[in-house]
């Protein structure tokens, strides 16, 4: 019986217990200040930066690669990786033994050619004689023509007296018509010799073309045989080779890459992929400043030296990273980017060739600006409706706020304001807007804005990145384009007149709209005027917001914060819920 009674009064003060603590529970969740439902931070002052990031590979000014234009086993090597070589100095020799018989056998066909112009000289000779000698019979064969015609007409004057007979007429005219036809062999003989000498000087002209085509061939096996010896065109530095000692190249279509010399490793380059949202933003100007792998926490500065014109896909440059995006992080192969020219100096061969850079480029930074988290402008109250924000930012006559640029923030076109009409033109994507992020040390870093879970689900956006295009639209105009004489340094390039972007246009701020707590505790509207941005914070140029102001990131609802005291209550129900809170917020 006493133990009954004993285990009825523990029962009884368990029951008590419980229904003091429930009640303390209760009264002191009703009692919550309101001040506990939002997230706030105070407005400061600071730097902001608006950066573009991307990623590069790192290589010499001038890269060049050695080949052989001729085949053949390798017979001796004179350079090796990391040797110090000259211009002109020999890196390798190919076998020359085939080269060597080529030209002997050239040289035998040259002389085989002159010896062909001298016959023709000789034969031209001869037939010069034989065209005088023919001139000669020609003459003497007028002659004779002439005297037997004197004849011929003797002949028939005599005939006339009858002091010749009829038998000597008849040989005299015979006579002078054996010399006429005399006349005209020799003659037929004369143009014959001349047709000859024009074979002969043909012959002759021949010849030396075949002289000329022995030479050629000569000095190409020359050539050839040179190009056993594989010479340096510059001086540098031997960054990798190809080939051993009797190993055979073959050079049929392309010749094949023996040796990669750089030719000054003090003077680099940064080859730095950016992609198409970001590349309006930089010029020459902007700032350069990279990190690699191989020195982490150290820093290096660089110099802009060209942006070039030609768009192409991550990866597709050479001599670039296969992986690089630019501002995307490598995760989109399709986005758009362009090669950014980074000069470097490296007097200590820390940097090598082939080195994967992370490129922060700062296009616009400002000092001791007032400034506050990106958050706040995303943040919009859970008892305001869409229309009811449209309406409040027309009646602050301009201000936009990020929800503006989303395009969801009325579920028709019919309830948008004209406010919406101020979204400036050439704004950026949700690649670039990450880009900015990475650039300012990743995502929402401050408690407030990571934990505001309740603007994310307002907002439709993913955590860790700024609601909409708002932000990255106010960063400015892009980069105006001249045309003016190459600065680049390159080995024995002149490019002439080249396209140059000096500087870029001035960022445009514009008027956006943040909230505050009045002295009730409940949400204010505040107009300010922003500045650039860093992806995290952005720089606030005038408006209601002073430093030190609170402004809301944002708001626990319900939801989160049953889910609160689920994470925090060690009171738990059998599947984590805790007990009898369902009952609690449904009552509140």
């Amino acid at each position: 019986m006493k133990l009954r009674w004993n285990l009825k009064y523990s029962l009884l003060g368990l029951l008590v217990v419980t229904l003091l603590v429930g009640a303390i529970l209760y009264f002191k969740r009703g009692n919550r200040n309101l001040l506990d439902k939002y997230f706030t931070v105070k407005a400061d002052r600071g730097a902001v930066r608006y950066t573009v990031t991307s990623t590069g590979t790192l290589q010499a000014v001038v890269t060049v690669q050695v080949g052989s234009q001729v085949s053949g086993r390798i017979q001796e090597l004179h350079a090796d990786f990391n040797s110090v070589v000259k211009k002109n100095q020999i890196l390798a020799v190919i076998d020359p033994a085939n080269f060597e018989a080529q030209r002997q056998k050239a040289q035998a066909a040259l002389a085989t050619a002159q010896a062909g112009v001298k016959n023709a000289e000789a034969n031209l000779i001869n037939r010069k004689a034989e065209l005088t000698s023919a001139k000669a019979n020609l003459e003497v064969a007028r002659v004779a023509k002439k005297d037997s015609e004197i004849q011929l007409k003797r002949a028939q004057g005599l005939i006339k007296d009858g002091l010749i007979s009829e038998r000597d007429l008849e040989n005299a005219q015979v006579t002078f018509d054996q010399n006429n036809a005399r006349v005209h062999q020799a003659e037929a003989q004369v143009s014959q010799t001349e047709a000859s000498i024009n074979s002969a000087l043909a012959q002759k002209d021949q010849a030396a073309a075949n002289v000329q085509q022995a030479q050629a061939e000569l000095q190409m096996a020359q050539v050839n045989l040179q190009y056993t010896n594989i010479i340096s065109p510059i001086d540098g530095v031997v960054i990798e080779r190809s080939v051993d000692i009797g190993q055979t190249v073959a050079a049929s279509f392309q010749a094949p890459v023996l040796f990669l010399i750089a030719n000054d490793l003090t003077k680099m380059q940064v080859i730095a992929q950016v992609d198409e949202a970001d590349i309006g933003s930089l010029s020459e100007r902007a700032n350069a400043q990279f990190t690699v792998d191989a020195f982490p926490g150290q820093t290096f500065q660089g110099r802009i030296s060209e942006i070039r014109l030609s768009s192409k896909l991550p990866g597709s440059s050479t001599g670039s990273s296969s992986t690089a995006t630019g501002g995307t992080g490598g995760g989109a192969t399709n986005v758009v980017v362009y090669n950014v020219i980074i000069d470097v100096e490296n007097p200590q061969l820390k940097l090598r060739p082939g080195m994967t850079a992370n490129v922060i480029f700062t296009v616009a930074s400002t000092e001791d600006t007032l400034k506050i988290p990106n958050a706040a402008l995303r943040y919009r109250p859970a008892d305001k409706n869409p229309e009811e924000i449209q309406k409040l930012l027309a009646s602050f006559s301009g201000a936009v706020s990020a929800d503006t640029y989303q395009g969801n923030s009325s579920p028709s076109s019919a309830g948008k304001t004209a406010t919406e009409s101020t979204r400036p033109t050439g704004g950026s994507n949700e690649a670039s807007e990450n880009s900015r992020q990475r650039g300012a040390g990743g995502a929402e870093g401050t408690p407030s804005a990571g934990s505001a879970e309740s603007g994310r689900g307002q907002w439709g956006g993913r955590p860790g990145r700024p609601g909409g295009n708002a932000l990255t639209a106010r960063q400015g105009g892009g980069a105006q384009a001249v045309v003016k004489p190459s600065t680049m340094d390159r080995y024995g390039i002149n490019a002439g007149l080249t396209v140059h972007f000096p500087q870029a246009d001035a960022p445009k701020p514009t008027w956006g709209m943040v909230w505050g707590l009045d002295s009730k505790g409940q949400p204010q509207p505040h107009r300010i005027k922003l500045g650039i941005t860093d992806g995290r914070e952005t720089a606030v140029l005038d408006g209601e917001l002073k430093e030190g102001d609170t402004v809301v990131t944002g708001e626990l609802n319900n939801n989160e914060e049953a889910a609160s005291q689920q994470t925090l209550s060690p009171f738990r129900g059998p599947f984590g819920r805790p007990a009898g809170s369902g009952a609690r917020r449904g009552g509140r």
